[in-house]
C-alpha cells in the first residue's frame, strides 16, 4: 500500500463513489443541482457560462463529467482507468519451466509517451513558468482577510475577477486552480491564508440558496481538472481543500447521507499513506466539528462509531502514515463523542500494552493517539492522563524507533497541553520513572520533568518548590548514570532550576553547584563547598537555592574525606540557621539528616561535633519542621561503639539546645527514663555529658541541666564501672558549666545527695566530684551552699567504708586549704551548719543516713571538744526536729542516736538531758510501732538510767495497771534488751510479785530476748512461787507463761530446776504446792519439750497418787509434764518410776481418777512400743486394782482391745500373756458392762489360752473365764463344751460354775449337765477327773 498506484486497498475510487453513495454505502438517486453558474471568466481557460435564461449548468453527485465532482480525485486515486478483467491463466501454465536455448515470447516494450505515463507532469514552459512565478508573487502578497467580503476583493484582486457578490465561485476556484497550487512551499502563511478566505467565502454563501451546488459543482470541477495529478504539492492542495472546503460544505448541508460521505472523504484520506503529516492534522482538525454535528443532529453515536471501524482496520498498518492517521481519527472519535470517548481510551490503552514485534504498529498507534489526545481534549485529559503515563514510559523504551520517538514527542504533548496541578500528579510516576533501568525511560522522564519543571517555573513557582525536594534526589541518582545522554539531561533540568533561583549569590554559584552534582569526582563538590563558604547571604534562601545547595552538602557529607565532611556539616548548621522560617526548605534539610546522623560515628571529633551541631539546628528548627528528635533519640537504645555513641549523645545534645521548651522537656523526659537497658543508660548519660557545653548560654540551660542532675545521680550509683565513669563525666562538665547560683545550688545538692547514698559508689562518687565542684567559682560566691556541701563530706568522713572517709578526708583538706584559719577554727565556724546538717541526716527516714550521721556526731562531739563539743548545741536542735518529726523521721532519728549513745564522751554529755529522755519515753509510749522500737533500741544501747530506769520506775509506782500502750512500750524495749540490762533493772525494782502493775510489767518483760531472759530465770522463778502461795497467783501463772514461752532451751532448763528445788516429794507443803502450779505452767506454755522430764515424774508422783486436795496439783501438772513431753517419750524411762511409785504407795488407797486418766495412756504407749510391755501389764494391772470402778468402766472398753489383740499374738511369751489374762479378768470384774461388747472375742481368746502349756496362763484363763462368765454365761459355756472336750476347758468350767450365783447356773444346767456326762463317758481320766471338778461346783 505504500506504492502510489494502491490506492485504498488496490481499489481506485470515483468521487461518486464517495459522495453518489450514503454514509451506509447505499447508492444514491441522481440530483441536478439547483444554482445557476455565474459568468466566469478572467483568469486562464476556464470555461465561459451561457447566458442567464440559457440551459442550467448541471452537476451530477452520482456522474462523472466536466461539470459534475471530479470523476477521480487525484488526492485519492489515479486517474481513472477502465477495469479490465483479470487475465486468464490456463491449467498448467505454472508447471511450465523455462528451458535455456529456447526463445520465450517476451512483450513488446511499451512506447515512452505522456500516454505511458499518466502520472508524470510535464515539464513546464518557459512561459509556464513566467505564469507561476507571477502566481507565487501575487499569493504570497495575499492578504490576512477576516470576512467574507475582505475575502472576495482579495482574491478578485489577485486573480482579476470582477469584485461582484456571484463571483465567489470562481474567487474559490481560483483559490483551488491557482492560489494553493501556486503557494510557497515553505512559507505557510500564504497558504493559510487562502484557506482562511476560502472558508470565509463558503461559510457565507452556503446558507443562501444554491450556495451549497456553486460549491459543489466549483470543487467537483477542480477535482475533475486534478485527475492524473499525484505531485506532492498537488496531494497536499487537494487534502486542504478537502480538509478545508469540503468539511465546511459538510457542516452546512443537510442531507445525512451526503455528510456521511464526506466524512467518510476525509477519514480516507486522513488513513491514506500518501498524506502529509500536515494534511493529516488539518483534517483531522475538520473532522471533529462534522461528527460533532452528526452526533448532535442523529443522536446517536453511529458516526463515530463508523470512524472508530475505519480507523481499527489499519491500527496495525505496516506503513506509519496510515496509523497516525488511525491515531487522529480515533482522537478527533474521542474528542466528538463523549459516549465513545471511554471505548477510545480502551483501545488505546490495549494497543499501549501490545507485545511483541507484531504488535508495534499498534504500539505506535496508541502513543501517537496519546498525543492527539491530550491537544484535542486539553483538560478533561488530565485523568487520563495520569493513568497513561506509566505505559507512556514504557514505549520509549520500545525496540522499535517509531514507536521511541512517538513516545517521547507524546510524552511532552501530554505536558503541554494539562493544568499545572495535573503537572504536580505527574511528578511522582515521573520521578519512578527517573529511576528506572532503562535508560531510555530514564532519558524521556527527565525531558519531561525538565518540561514540567519549566511549566511550573512559568505558571507556579510556589509549586515547584514543593515538588523539587522530592525530585532532587531521583535527579542525583540519574545524575551517576555511565550514560552522557542521561547526564546532560539531568543536567539540563538542574541548569532549568537554576535559572529560578532568587538568590542571587546562589544563582551566582549555579554553575558550579551543577557541575558538583553531575561530575563523579569529589573534587567539584569540595570547590563547591568551598565558594558556598565563601559566599555572602544578604537575603533569604528559597527553595530553588536548596535544590541545588542541599545535594551538593548531602554529596560531601556521605562521599567527601574528614575535611570536605566537617565544612559540609559546618555549612548545614550555618544553612539551617540562615534559613530562618522558610517552611518551604524543611524536606531540603530532612535529606541532610541521614548522612549527618551517619556522620554521628565518624573517628574525627571535629567531624562528629559539626555532624552533632548541625543535626541540633534541624532539629531543632520549629519553622522549618525538617525534623523530630524522635528518630535521634531511638538511636539511644540501639547497641552501638563508642564514637557512635558520643557522637550520637552529641547530636541529641545540640538538638536540646535548639529545640522548643516543651519539645526539650519530653526529651529530657525520654533521656531520664528508668525501664532501659545497660547500653540505653550509658547514651543517656553520654548525652549528659555533652549537654551543657551544647546548652552553652541557652537561657534554659539551668533548668534543662538541673533536670539531668537526678538521673546522673542515679548513675552515680550504678554497679557498673563504666556506667559510674560515664556519670561522673556528666556530673564534671555540668560542674564546669555551672555559673549562676541556681545550678550551682542544684549541683551542691546532687553532691550532697550522693554523699548520703546508700550506694558505696555513689557515695565515693559524690566525694571525689565534691572536691573539684569546691573549685568552681559559683561555688565560692555561694557560701550558704558550699557550707552545706563541705558538711555532708565530714558527715562522709564517719562513713563505713575506708575509701569514702579518704575521699571525703580529701574534700575536707581541699576546703580547709581554701578557707580561711585553722581547721579547727573552720570547723567551729562550721558546727551550725554540721548540726542543722546532721539532724536532717538523723531525721532523713532512712537508717544508713541517721547511722552515719550519728557516727559523725559522736566524732564531732570528741573533735570539737575543746571548743564545747557537739551534743550541747545538737540536743536543742532534735528536740525541736522532734516536735514535728513523723513516724519514719522520729524513727530514723533514734536509731541515728543509737551511735551518738555508743560514744563514752558522748553518753555522758547525753545522760544530763531529762528532756531528751522525756522525749524518747514519750515516743516509746506514744509512737508507732517503728518509733517505739526505735527509741527501744536507742535507750537500750545508752546508760539504763536515762530511759530505761525512769520508764519502769513510772510503771512499778503507778497506782492503777499500766495501760496497754506502756505495756507495748515496755515490750519493745525489752525486746530490743539483748544485754540484759532492762530485765535485771525491773527485777531489781520488783521485791515480790504483790500486784497487778508489777505482774503486769513482769509479763511484758518476757519481750525480752532469751538469752536475757535466761539470766533472770532464777529470780523470776522466786518471785512467781511467793505471788503462788498469797493472793496473785493468777499473776504467777500469767508471768510464767510469758517467760516459759520466751526462753530457749537453756532458759526453760534452768526455769525447770528453779521451780523444781521447790518441791518435796515427801512433803505436801504450801510452797511445794505453789511450785507444782508453777511447774504445771511452764509445761503448758513452753515451746520446747522438758529436759529430764523423768525426774519431774519422779519429783511429781508421790503427789500425784496421794489422797487429798494437794494431788489435784500434782495431777494437773503431771499431766502438763505427759502433754509436754508426749507419753511415747516418757515410756521408756518413767515406766519404773511410776511401778514403784504404785508398789509404795498403800494397796488399799484408791489412786484419783485424774490421776488414773494420765498415767493410763504412758502405760499404753509402754505396752505399744517399749521393750517392757510386761512391767507395762503388770503396772496398768497394778493401777486398775487400786483405781475405783468408776475410774476403771470410762476407760475398760478402750484399754481392753489391745489387750485382746495381745493374747493373739504368737509372738507373746506365757508370763506376758498370763499377765493380760490377769489384767482384762480385772477389768471384767471392776467394769463388767462396759465390756459386754466384747464377750465374744474374749470368750473365744479365753478358750484359746487354755490351750496352753504353761500352767499359769492356763490358770488366769480360767480366771479370765469366771470373770466373763457373769456378763454371758451360755456365750462363755458354749467356747468351753465346745467338742471335742478338753480338762482344761472343764476345769475352767468348774470356775464358771463356782463363780456363777444361782441364776446363772440356772440358764446352763443343761449345757454343763451335758458336758459333765460327755467327760464321765470319755477314756480321758484327766477329762474324767475335770469333770468331776465341774459336777461337784
Amino acid at each position: 500500500m505504500g506504492k502510489q498506484g494502491k490506492k485504498f486497498e488496490g481499489t481506485k475510487l470515483d468521487v461518486k463513489d464517495v459522495l453518489g453513495a450514503d454514509h451506509r454505502g447505499k447508492p444514491a438517486a441522481a440530483k441536478a443541482s439547483v444554482w445557476k453558474a455565474a459568468p466566469m471568466g478572467g483568469y486562464g481557460a476556464a470555461p465561459t457560462p451561457k447566458a442567464p435564461g440559457g440551459p442550467l449548468l448541471t452537476g451530477k453527485w452520482a456522474k462523472s463529467g466536466p461539470q459534475g465532482l471530479a470523476a477521480t480525485a487525484t488526492s485519492l486515486n489515479a486517474a481513472a482507468r477502465p477495469s479490465q478483467p483479470a487475465p486468464k491463466i490456463q491449467p498448467g501454465a505454472a508447471a511450465k519451466k523455462m528451458t535455456y536455448g529456447l526463445k520465450s515470447q517476451v512483450p513488446n516494450a511499451p512506447a515512452m509517451s505522456d500516454e505511458a505515463f499518466p502520472t508524470m507532469e510535464r515539464p513546464k514552459t518557459a512561459a509556464e513558468l513566467a505564469e507561476s512565478q507571477a502566481h507565487q508573487a501575487q499569493t504570497k502578497s495575499f492578504p490576512d482577510v477576516q470576512t467574507a467580503s475582505q475575502a472576495l476583493d482579495a482574491v478578485c484582486k489577485a486573480s482579476g475577477l470582477p469584485a461582484l457578490e456571484s463571483s465567489w465561485g470562481l474567487a474559490l476556484d481560483w483559490i483551488m486552480r491557482k492560489g494553493l497550487p501556486e503557494a510557497p512551499d515553505k512559507d505557510v502563511v500564504p497558504r493559510d491564508r487562502l484557506l482562511k478566505a476560502g472558508t470565509l467565502l463558503l461559510e457565507q454563501n452556503l446558507t443562501k440558496e444554491s450556495g451549497a451546488a456553486i460549491a459543489v459543482e466549483t470543487i467537483e470541477a477542480y477535482f475533475s481538472e486534478q485527475a492524473g495529478k499525484s505531485s506532492a504539492k498537488i496531494v497536499d492542495v487537494n487534502g486542504f481543500v478537502d480538509a478545508r472546503f469540503f468539511a465546511t460544505v459538510a457542516l452546512y448541508i443537510d442531507d445525512e447521507a451526503k455528510r456521511g460521505s464526506i466524512r467518510d472523504r476525509l477519514v480516507r484520506r486522513m488513513i491514506k499513506n500518501t498524506t502529509s503529516s500536515t494534511v493529516q492534522r488539518a483534517l483531522a482538525d475538520a473532522l471533529l466539528p462534522v461528527l460533532k454535528k452528526e452526533e448532535s443532529e442523529g443522536g446517536d453515536s453511529s458516526a463515530s462509531q463508523r470512524v472508530r471501524e475505519m480507523c481499527l482496520k489499519d491500527v496495525n498498518h505496516n506503513d506509519a502514515t496510515t496509523r497516525i492517521g488511525c491515531a487522529l481519527g480515533l482522537s478527533v472519535v474521542a474528542a466528538a463523542s463523549t459516549s465513545m470517548r471511554k471505548t477510545i481510551l480502551e483501545d488505546v490503552k490495549s494497543f499501549l500494552k501490545t507485545e511483541g514485534k507484531n504488535g508495534a504498529g499498534k504500539r505506535h498507534t496508541g502513543v501517537t493517539a496519546v498525543a492527539e489526545l491530550a491537544r484535542l481534549l486539553g483538560k478533561s485529559f488530565e485523568p487520563h492522563a495520569i493513568a497513561l503515563l506509566p505505559d507512556l514510559f514504557q514505549s520509549c523504551a520500545d525496540d522499535k524507533k517509531e514507536v521511541y520517538l512517538a513516545g517521547r514527542e507524546a510524552s511532552k504533548a501530554v505536558v503541554a497541553q494539562v493544568s499545572t496541578n495535573c503537572l504536580k500528579l505527574m511528578v511522582k510516576p515521573t520521578l519512578e520513572h527517573i529511576r528506572s533501568k532503562h535508560w531510555k525511560i530514564q532519558l524521556v522522564a527527565l525531558e519531561l520533568f525538565g518540561d514540567v519543571a519549566k511549566s511550573l517555573a512559568e505558571d507556579a513557582a510556589k509549586r515547584l518548590a514543593m515538588v523539587l525536594p522530592e525530585a532532587i534526589p531521583a535527579l542525583c541518582e540519574a545524575a551517576m548514570s555511565p550514560r552522557t545522554e542521561i547526564r546532560n539531561a539531568v543536567k539540563s533540568v538542574f541548569e532549568q532550576v537554576g535559572t529560578t533561583i532568587a538568590h542571587r549569590d546562589v544563582a551566582a554559584l549555579a554553575p558550579q553547584l551543577i557541575q558538583a552534582l553531575v561530575d563523579s569526582s569529589n573534587k567539584p563538590v569540595a570547590q563547591a563547598l568551598d565558594a558556598l563558604l565563601s559566599a555572602v547571604y544578604t537575603t533569604a534562601i528559597d527553595p530553588a537555592a536548596c535544590a541545588l545547595i542541599c545535594p551538593v552538602v548531602e554529596r560531601g557529607l556521605s562521599r567527601g574525606d574528614a575535611d570536605c565532611q566537617q565544612k559540609a556539616a559546618s555549612f548545614a548548621r550555618g544553612l539551617v540557621l540562615h534559613a530562618g522560617e522558610n517552611e518551604d526548605l524543611a524536606p531540603f534539610f530532612a535529606v541532610l539528616r541521614p548522612p549527618l546522623e551517619v556522620l554521628l560515628a565518624h573517628p574525627n571529633p571535629g567531624v562528629r561535633s559539626a555532624a552533632a551541631e548541625a543535626i541540633g539546628a534541624i532539629v531543632g528548627d520549629d519553622a522549618t519542621g525538617a525534623g523530630k528528635p524522635t528518630e535521634l533519640l531511638a538511636r539511644l537504645d540501639v547497641q552501638q561503639d563508642g564514637a557512635e555513641a558520643e557522637g550520637t549523645a552529641q547530636g541529641i545534645a545540640a538538638a536540646m539546645s535548639s529545640v522548643s521548651a516543651e519539645v526539650r522537656m519530653q526529651m529530657m523526659e525520654e533521656l531520664t527514663r528508668d525501664d532501659v537497658s545497660k547500653g540505653g543508660r550509658l547514651c543517656r548519660l553520654c548525652v549528659f555529658a555533652h549537654l551543657p557545653k551544647a546548652m552553652g548560654s541557652n537561657p534554659e540551660a539551668t533548668p534543662t541541666l538541673c533536670a539531668a542532675l537526678p538521673a546522673i545521680s542515679v548513675g552515680l550509683g550504678s554497679i557498673d564501672e563504666v556506667t559510674r565513669e560515664m556519670a561522673r563525666r556528666g556530673m564534671s562538665a555540668i560542674s564546669e558549666a555551672a555559673k549562676d547560683s541556681e545550678l550551682v545550688a542544684a549541683l551542691a545538692a546532687a553532691l550532697v545527695d550522693a554523699l548520703r547514698s546508700a550506694s558505696l559508689y555513689s557515695r565515693l562518687s559524690g566525694a571525689e566530684l565534691g572536691q573539684s565542684c569546691l573549685t568552681n567559682r559559683g561555688l565560692a560566691s555561694n557560701p550558704e551552699t558550699r557550707a552545706t556541701l563541705i558538711a555532708a563530706a565530714v558527715v562522709a568522713q564517719s562513713d563505713i567504708d575506708v575509701t569514702v572517709r579518704r575521699a571525703a578526708d580529701r574534700v575536707w583538706r581541699a576546703a580547709t586549704e581554701a578557707g580561711r584559719g585553722t581547721p579547727g577554727n573552720q570547723l567551729k565556724e562550721l558546727r551550725p551548719t554540721l548540726v542543722e546538717h546532721v539532724v536532717e541526716e538523723l531525721a532523713s527516714g532512712e537508717l544508713h543516713r541517721a547511722k552515719a550521721a550519728g557516727r559523725a556526731a559522736a566524732q564531732l562531739q570528741e573533735r570539737l571538744e575543746s571548743s564545747g563539743g557537739f551534743v550541747d548545741a545538737l540536743v536543742p536542735v532534735l528536740l525541736e526536729r522532734l516536735e514535728d518529726a513523723d513516724a519514719s523521721e522520729s524513727a530514723s532519728l533514734c536509731d541515728g542516736m543509737v551511735e551518738v549513745m555508743k560514744a563514752p564522751k558522748c553518753e555522758s554529755a547525753i545522760l544530763s538531758k531529762d528532756r531528751l529522755s522525756s522525749a524518747f519515753r514519750r515516743l516509746l509510749v506514744s509512737g508507732t510501732e517503728d518509733v517505739s522500737s526505735a527509741v527501744a533500741r536507742c535507750s537500750c544501747a545508752c546508760n539504763v538510767d536515762f530511759v530505761a530506769g525512769p520508764f519502769l520506775k513510772e510503771l512499778l509506782e503507778a497506782s492503777a495497771a499500766p495501760s496497754e500502750e506502756a505495756l507495748q512500750g515496755l515490750r519493745v524495749l525489752m525486746s530490743a534488751d539483748a544485754n540484759g540490762a532492762v530485765v535485771k533493772t525491773l527485777l531489781s525494782q520488783v521485791p515480790q510479785l504483790d500486784s497487778e502493775a508489777v505482774a503486769s510489767c513482769l509479763e511484758a518483760a518476757a519481750a525480752a530476748p532469751a538469752p536475757a531472759l535466761c539470766k533472770a530465770v532464777q529470780s523470776l522463778a522466786t518471785l512467781c512461787i511467793d505471788g503462788a502461795m498469797g493472793d496473785h497467783t493468777d499473776g504467777a501463772r500469767r508471768v510464767m507463761r510469758a517467760w516459759s514461752s520466751a526462753l530457749d532451751k537453756e532458759g526453760l532448763e534452768a526455769l525447770m530446776e528453779a521451780i523444781s528445788s521447790s518441791i518435796e516429794r515427801s512433803n505436801q507443803s504450801a510452797r511445794s504446792r505453789a511450785a507444782t502450779k508453777m511447774l504445771g505452767e511452764a509445761l503448758v506454755a513452753a515451746s520446747l519439750p522438758p529436759a529430764g522430764a523423768e525426774e519431774l515424774m519422779d519429783l511429781l508422783l508421790p503427789g500425784a497418787l496421794a489422797q487429798g486436795d494437794a494431788s489435784t496439783d500434782y495431777t494437773e501438772t503431771l499431766r502438763a509434764l505427759v502433754q509436754a513431753a508426749t507419753p511415747a517419750e516418757l515410756a521408756e524411762s518413767a515406766l519404773p518410776l511410776l511401778a514403784a511409785a504404785l508398789r509404795g504407795t498403800e494397796e488399799d488407797s484408791e489412786i484419783p481418777g485424774a490421776t488414773f486418766d494420765v498415767l493410763v495412756p504412758v502405760l499404753q504407749a509402754a505396752f505399744a512400743g517399749s521393750s517392757q510391755r510386761l512391767l507395762s501389764v503388770e503396772t496398768l494391772h497394778l493401777l486398775v486394782r487400786r483405781a475405783g470402778s468408776q475410774t476403771v468402766s470410762s476407760h475398760a472398753l478402750k484399754l481392753a482391745g489391745p489387750y485382746v489383740r495381745a493374747l493373739g499374738d504368737k509372738a507373746s511369751d506365757a508370763a506376758l500373756q498370763e499377765q493380760v489374762l490377769l489384767l482384762l479378768a480385772a477389768l471384767l470384774e471392776l467394769s463388767p458392762a462396759a465390756l459386754k461388747a466384747l464377750k465374744a472375742p474374749l470368750a473365744t481368746s479365753f478358750a484359746k489360752a487354755l490351750e496352753a502349756q504353761a500352767q499359769g496362763t492356763r490358770s488366769a484363763a480360767a480366771s479370765a473365764c469366771a470373770a466373763l462368765a457373769p456378763i454371758d454365761p451360755k456365750v462363755v459355756v458354749k467356747v468351753l463344751t465346745k467338742a471335742p472336750l478338753k480338762a482344761a476347758n472343764m476345769e475352767a468350767l468348774a470356775e464358771v460354775m463356782i463363780a456363777l450365783p444361782d441364776a446363772g447356773r440356772a440358764e446352763i444346767q443343761s449345757e454343763v449337765s451335758a458336758a459333765i456326762q460327755a467327760a464321765a463317758a470319755s477314756d480321758d481320766s484327766e477329762l474324767q477327773t475335770a469333770g468331776r471338778l465341774v459336777a461337784g461346783a
